[in-house]
């Protein structure tokens, strides 16, 4: 888990407040990454178009939406009227979006988005809502974390970039980590961290992506047929085991020809191609584009600072 939540470039940012009074309604569309909310004041309805039963939240609730789902805010589920989270924002001040004069619910949020190639595979395996509720020690720390993480987002200290880079995983995997603690996971990537077999062959995909895997060799690992281990692996994770291979290689051959210091037949080696060419046609399959305009972008970089 670690190995891959430290490649996925995470972007996080603070979203802005959302303080609301009387009766209220709001949609928002589907979206680009996921969210986080904690209620700070008040209660209200949450449903989520993957799971559109209504959930009541009340103060102290974390949760998260893994799926860039939409989904309905509402103070009760029988209002009529209906708010874009567009009109929301646009009456935003300082930092704090309001709707009939604010006063009874104060929920504050971040906003995740990923550059890598496993974050579909990870999130889109999650139920459409997480739940973190009041009572647990796991939400305080989550309050923490979050007013931390926006006191630096609309400060201007030395440092606060760090911060904010560092705050921003662990807000995200301490909510993970408490639903991993609570449910079954079985059919999803984190479920195949906790099978023995397929967390071996998760490891050996991780550590030692330079060797020229087969399907065969990685069942050899688990002691499972070449079969067993393909239907395993895909109705868990739900890609095939080489497919995932050849993702994860392509998220360590971007990151190295970023760095710009290697060229694409050392890159090409180095994550398990003996060709240029089938590490190339591999590469542009996954990524929509060739190898070189990683270091392209590199040196463009360079050049500009």
């Amino acid at each position: 888990m670690s190995s891959v939540f430290m490649r996925l470039r995470l972007n996080a940012s603070f979203q802005n407040s959302f303080s609301a009074a009387g009766w209220w309604h709001i949609e928002v569309p589907a979206h680009k990454g996921i969210k986080i909310h904690t209620i700070l004041k008040g209660q209200y309805w949450l449903s989520v178009a993957d799971d559109p039963e209504p959930k009541q939240l009340q103060e102290g609730d974390c949760y998260l939406l893994p799926r860039g789902s939409g989904f309905v805010m509402t103070s009760h589920p029988s209002v009529p009227e209906q708010v874009s989270g567009q009109e929301v924002v646009m009456r935003s001040n300082r930092g704090i979006s309001t709707i009939n004069g604010s006063g009874d619910c104060l929920v504050s949020g971040l906003f995740f988005d990923f550059e890598s190639l496993l974050a579909d595979i990870l999130f889109q395996s999650l139920p459409p809502f997480v739940m973190v509720p009041a009572a647990t020690n796991q939400a305080s720390e989550l309050h923490v974390n979050i007013k931390r993480f926006a006191a630096e987002f609309h400060g201007s200290s030395p440092g606060r970039s760090l911060i904010m880079y560092q705050l921003a995983p662990v807000i995200l995997v301490d909510i993970i980590r408490t639903y991993l603690s609570e449910q079954p996971a079985n059919a999803t990537w984190f479920g195949a961290l906790s099978d023995n077999d397929l967390s071996k062959v998760l490891n050996l995909m991780h550590t030692e992506y330079e060797r020229r895997w087969t399907l065969e060799e990685l069942a050899d690992s688990a002691a499972v047929s070449r079969s067993k281990l393909a239907a395993r692996f895909r109705s868990t994770v739900g890609i095939p085991p080489m497919e995932y291979l050849c993702r994860w290689r392509m998220e360590i051959a971007r990151e190295l020809l970023a760095n710009g210091e290697r060229s694409i037949t050392e890159v090409s080696r180095m994550v398990g191609y003996e060709s240029e060419s089938a590490f190339s046609a591999a590469f542009r399959r996954i990524l929509n584009r060739r190898p070189g305009y990683y270091q392209k972008r590199k040196s463009s970089a360079d050049a500009s600072g």
